[in-house]
Order: structure tokens, then sequence, then C-alpha cells
């Protein structure tokens, strides 16, 4: 990783396909490592996302639900995570896998913003086989025990 002020740009682990595009539930997923599992589907209206779908997807398939909308080439997200059974605000290897999917679609360029539920603007970059993942670093909270 690397820190330049107050931005920071890491490579993420090689990605790798766990499944093939498959229809399930109303919509086309495609299942990838990024890290950890993740399910993504790519629709028209992030307001699809329900919470009930995401959990019986999440348990049946063990990853990560993402519902990516794509527009004006960025990438707007919604995750459902496992571990936290519920949505997150951000998921880096969520983006992640969606951006991939979005780029192996041809629907963005290899470097493209991606926008999670927290609307933080973050960059992903696809060079072959290499990702990148770059945002400002801000702290959100301090606590001490």
């Amino acid at each position: 990783s690397t820190v330049n002020n107050d931005v920071v740009e890491t490579q993420l682990t090689t990605p790798v396909e766990i499944q093939k595009p498959f229809e399930q539930d109303g919509f086309t997923w495609w299942h990838a490592d990024t890290g950890v599992p993740h399910l993504v589907a790519i629709v028209d209206n992030l307001d699809v996302y329900n919470k009930e779908l995401c959990r019986k997807l999440r348990l049946e398939h063990n990853a990560n639900v993402n519902f990516a909308k794509i527009q004006d080439g960025k990438i707007y997200v919604r995750t459902y995570e496992r571990g936290v059974e519920d949505e997150t605000l951000a998921c880096g290897t969520g983006m992640a896998a969606c951006f991939l999917r979005a780029a192996n679609l041809n629907l963005v360029d290899d470097s493209t913003f991606v926008y999670p539920k927290s609307n933080e603007e973050l960059t992903l970059t696809k060079s072959n086989d290499t990702l990148l993942f770059k945002g400002k670093v801000k702290n959100i909270f301090t606590t001490s025990i």
C-alpha cells in the first residue's frame, strides 16, 4: 500500500471466479472471490435491494451479496455482508467484485469511480490481473480502552 497525503492505494488479491453467471430469484448473479466470496447482480435500480433475499442467498452460497448500478460510467453498490448479516456502508472486496463484473461486461472503463452506500468516492483500477483500490483516509472515530 502507498499513502500520499490523505489518499491510500492498495493492491487487492487476485480475483477468482467461483461460478459462471447464473439465474436465481429473478437476477443474474456472478460469483467471485476478491478476498472473500461475493455474489454480484448488475441492476437498473438499487431499490431492488432486499434484505431477506440477501440473507437467503448469503446462506445458500456462503457469500456477501452485492447489487450494482452502473450510471454515467460510475458504479453504485449496496452490499449485504456475511458476519454483519446486514447491509454495510462500504465493503472494499464487494466493490471490487462489482467493478470486475462491470469491467468484464465492458460497462465501465478499467479505472472507475465506485460509490458504496456511505457515498464515499473510491477508485478501482484493473491492469491485467492486478486490482488497485484507492480512496481518502479519514478518521471516523477515536476510542480508548
